[in-house]
């Protein structure tokens, strides 16, 4: 038996292979037993911590790729909105003047009662259009008949009616802003005056009120290009009548 100080100075190999052959292969094992652990489980933690670290490194070292945003720009036309009509306005009857002859219509009884006294009166129709002209042509306010062809009226049982039945429908249709006035912002209302006539036709267009030579003038040419009205009626029968009306140009940015 070995003395314990005698175990504790050689090593549990040694005093394993005491008497036999060291130079076998199991005693160099035996003896490189722990040092190959140490360099095994060395090298397995190496591996592990450089696998972990790796991809830092290499992201830190490797430099970040440049991004290049694109814009898609897209071209927009911002067109102005349809210029706005204001309602029809006609135009009233004006109060005559003092000194003005107020000429009293002639009726069916007073012709009667001329009848006695001419044995020939000129007929109904004649009379009554000899005495709507001296009132300058602007109709009687109060009168039976529809006058003649050349007399406007300022007070008709039917006003007349833009094409289509709409006349802002039909104005924002064809009207266009023009374009210096859309650079300098260029907006306001145009006041058109008009004589519809029998046949609906439009006469004496004019501007009464406007706002720019441009915008004047796009007004006057849509509204001169304008198709036949349903004239304004007096007892049932067609006559002109003085129309009055506002196309506001407005630009909403």
């Amino acid at each position: 038996m070995f003395a314990p100080e005698e175990i504790d100075k050689r090593t549990f190999t040694e005093i394993l292979f005491e008497g036999r052959n060291k130079k076998y292969g199991a005693y160099l094992l035996r003896k490189q037993y722990y040092r190959h652990v140490f360099t095994g489980l060395a090298l397995s933690v190496s591996v592990v911590v450089l696998g972990l670290i790796i991809p830092y490194i290499y992201g830190w070292l490797k430099p970040d790729p440049t991004y290049t945003e694109q814009e898609n720009l897209v071209e927009v036309n911002v067109l102005p909105p349809p210029p706005e009509v204001l309602t029809l306005e006609y135009a009233q009857a004006s109060a005559p003047k003092p000194d003005e002859e107020i000429v009293p219509e002639i009726t069916k009884d007073s012709v009667i009662v001329k009848k006695t006294v001419k044995p020939k009166p000129k007929p109904i129709e004649q009379t009554a259009s000899a005495d709507t002209s001296q009132n300058n042509g602007a109709g009687s306010p109060n009168g039976s008949g529809a006058g003649s062809g050349d007399d406007v009226f300022v007070e008709v049982d039917e006003v007349p009616v833009p094409p289509g039945g709409s006349l802002s429908a039909y104005l924002s249709k064809h009207l266009h802003y023009p374009e210096r006035e859309k650079t300098l912002n260029i907006q306001g209302k145009v006041y058109i005056s008009c004589i519809v006539n029998r046949d609906g036709t439009l006469q004496d267009v004019k501007v009464v009120q406007g706002v720019s030579d441009e915008l004047n003038a796009e007004a006057l040419r849509v509204v001169k290009a304008m198709p036949a009205w349903q004239p304004a009626k007096r007892k049932g029968l067609p006559v002109r009548m003085i129309t009055k009306f506002a196309i506001n140009f407005t630009l909403k940015r």
